[in-house]
């Protein structure tokens, strides 16, 4: 790095946010770590020194306060991360999506990230330099069975973060997604676990059939993903702008 870069990671409380803003700290940037729950935010801050910031991005008023206090922190944003996401909670059809679930799914993981990525690219538009990465999934590329609105808002993002790169690209600044296939995270193994209920076998046995679906034979870990992440952060990533690099175990499609 240049300089010390400030960075802003949003859903840092735990799984794959909580292991990028752990690399960010050790890569030497100065780190707020948001999300919703202080005493994880806490506990992240006494292992890295990071500062915390405890909101919620569920609707605009949220995003901008949380933004600005970030910036008030650090005095600026070169960085932003958006791991902060919401996954099926069980499957179903598009003939069976209930439309409350539809449009909360959408305010966070589609509108929450408009939110993020406008209220940041200001000031790092007026310093020539910014880095943007949101968490996507393989279902930002390919139609997920059984999750209509997760799956829509995920291919969403993505042409949102594609939008935002090309504008945003003569600013200095570069905007991607990193989409996981599965990974154990508090939000995977909700779902596993309804799934696992429903079929009424064992969550192992779901999680060994997903790992199973994939060439490698396992699924990624947070620590792979987040590797990622970070590598889309540094100042010498700046042509790759507007991609989603998949963290997908060999798959291919």
């Amino acid at each position: 790095m240049s300089e010390e870069r400030c960075a802003l990671v949003v859903g840092a409380s735990s799984g794959i946010g909580r292991a990028v803003a752990v690399r960010l700290a050790a890569r030497g940037m100065r780190v707020v770590a948001a999300a919703r729950r202080q005493p994880q935010l806490e506990s992240l801050a006494a292992e890295t020194g990071a500062s915390v910031v405890v909101g919620d991005i569920a609707s605009e008023a949220g995003c901008l306060e949380l933004v600005a206090s970030a910036e008030e922190t650090l005095g600026r944003i070169d960085v932003l991360v958006n791991t902060a996401a919401i996954g099926a909670a069980h499957e179903t059809t598009i003939l069976d999506e209930p439309f409350a679930d539809w449009r909360h799914t959408m305010t966070m993981n589609l509108d929450a990230p408009f939110h993020l990525i406008q209220a940041c690219a200001s000031g790092m538009a007026g310093r020539g330099f910014g880095r943007i990465v949101m968490i996507g999934s393989t279902a930002s590329e390919q139609g997920g069975r059984r999750m209509p609105a997760y799956t829509a808002s995920k291919h969403g993002l993505l042409g949102l973060v594609r939008a935002a790169a090309i504008d945003l690209a003569p600013h200095g600044i570069t905007c991607n997604v990193v989409a996981p296939g599965w990974v154990k995270t508090e939000m995977s193994q909700r779902l596993v676990d309804t799934i696992a209920r429903e079929r009424g076998v064992s969550t192992d046995l779901v999680w060994a059939e997903i790992g199973a679906s994939y060439p490698s034979g396992r699924t990624a870990s947070t620590s792979e993903v987040a590797h990622a992440i970070v590598m889309l952060t540094d100042d010498a990533a700046g042509g790759i702008n507007g991609q989603c690099v998949a963290v997908a175990m060999g798959s291919t499609w």
